[in-house]
């Protein structure tokens, strides 16, 4: 439906560079990886959901083939909604920096409103998926995966250890 791709120097204006939006191409209701990656979240009832195109394809490549990505946007309660007619568990994998989870916190709300059960991983060592996948294994990453808490408990622990260490 358009094209999308991530710049590969440094010089570039922008990491992700993608095709105009038009009627049949809009990042707040599509994501990547959704054509290859629906039977099989359809027959697990669980759908990975990561920040990058690299982060859906890497774990795909190595056969994990629930993995879908935003497309360079912020997840949306489009996005959601087209997951929670497929699957009713997500676990939410963005990258592990601030930023990261700050953006899988904000789309909690989304996916508890869409009465879905959510999770969120958080690769470690502060890489994204695709890295992760590409150091440490599509397995390491499938017991990220497995391993995500809750999103209630996770937002739990975080919050507790903020006011630990205040």
């Amino acid at each position: 439906i358009a094209f999308g791709g991530r710049a590969l120097s440094d010089d570039q204006r922008a990491k992700y560079l993608n095709s105009p939006e038009t009627v049949l191409f809009d990042k707040s209701s599509n994501l990547y990886g959704l054509a290859w990656a629906r039977q099989p979240i359809a027959r697990t009832g669980r759908v990975v959901v990561v920040e990058g195109y690299f982060d859906a394809l890497m774990p795909a490549q190595a056969g994990m083939d629930n993995v879908v990505a935003t497309l360079g946007t912020a997840l949306t309660e489009r996005h959601v909604r087209m997951l929670s007619r497929l699957a009713p568990d997500v676990t939410l994998v963005f990258d592990s920096d601030a930023a990261g989870a700050a953006a899988a916190e904000r789309g909690l709300e989304l996916f508890i409103a869409q009465e879905m059960h959510v999770r969120i991983g958080a690769v470690p060592d502060g890489k994204d998926p695709c890295d992760y996948v590409l150091s440490a294994g599509v397995e390491a990453f499938a017991r990220v995966v497995e391993q995500a808490p809750d999103a209630l408990d996770y937002v739990w622990r975080k919050r507790s250890a903020q006011f630990a260490g205040a």
